[in-house]
């Protein structure tokens, strides 16, 4: 009897190895279905994002601007005027043409800069209905054989709180076409590098007023680097 017993004891135990085997079946099983509703769900999210998100607009094509040259006010230099107008933009720039490539380029690359950025913002900003503006133009300040100095006021009107208003200053070797420091023009006189700073402030500053512009703090835009 006692063989019988433990007979039967381990035939309960081989009959049980099957229902381990399975249960751990069943779990894989789980995890594997888990698993792919795990990523399903994340590509059905993925798809759903890039369906809804708004595309980025690409800017106004530059074949869409008209330009013309003409003589400006000033001695031995040329105006380039470059009008755009669209739905979204209204846009009138004046770029400098001097006799020294390296002087147009110089002040090209700062007013080219500007006006792709507002074009960027014009292009991908669709709350407004009515069109951004963009205005740039230029004065010259001093004009000798040796030196010129220019003033480029960047305007634009992107609906914001307040208009963006830029003003960039050089003095240019007419030569070289290299810009002038005033530590060549002072000769390391601090003194000397005040006086100009703030003669040039007062002089931008009557500009200013002469154009009926905003006025502007010149403290940080027209110190001894400028």
């Amino acid at each position: 009897m006692p063989a019988r017993g433990s007979r039967t004891k381990l035939i309960r135990k081989k009959q049980s190895k099957p229902e381990v085997c399975i249960s751990k079946k069943r779990i894989v099983v789980r995890f594997v279905i888990l698993f792919f509703v795990v990523v399903a769900a994340g590509l059905l999210t993925f798809i759903h994002l890039q369906f809804n998100q708004q595309p980025m607009r690409q800017p106004t094509p530059l074949s869409d601007e008209k330009y013309y040259f003409t003589d400006s006010r000033y001695s031995e230099i040329r105006s380039k005027f470059v009008i755009r107008q669209t739905s979204r933009e209204k846009v009138s720039i004046e770029y400098p043409i001097t006799k020294n490539n390296k002087i147009n380029k110089t002040i090209a690359q700062v007013i080219t800069r500007a006006d792709r950025d507002f074009r960027y913002t014009a292009t991908n900003v669709l709350t407004f209905n009515q069109p951004m503006t963009e205005t740039i133009s230029y004065q010259i300040t001093h004009n000798n054989s040796a030196a010129l100095s220019i003033i480029v006021n960047i305007k634009q009107d992107i609906h914001g709180a307040h208009p963006v208003s830029l003003t960039h200053f050089w003095t240019f070797d007419k030569k070289s076409g290299e810009v002038i420091s005033l530590n060549n023009l002072t000769e390391q006189s601090e003194k000397a590098t005040r006086e100009i700073v703030a003669a040039a402030r007062n002089n931008i500053n009557e500009t200013i007023k002469q154009r009926q512009q905003a006025e502007l703090d010149l403290n940080e835009t027209i110190t001894q680097e400028t």
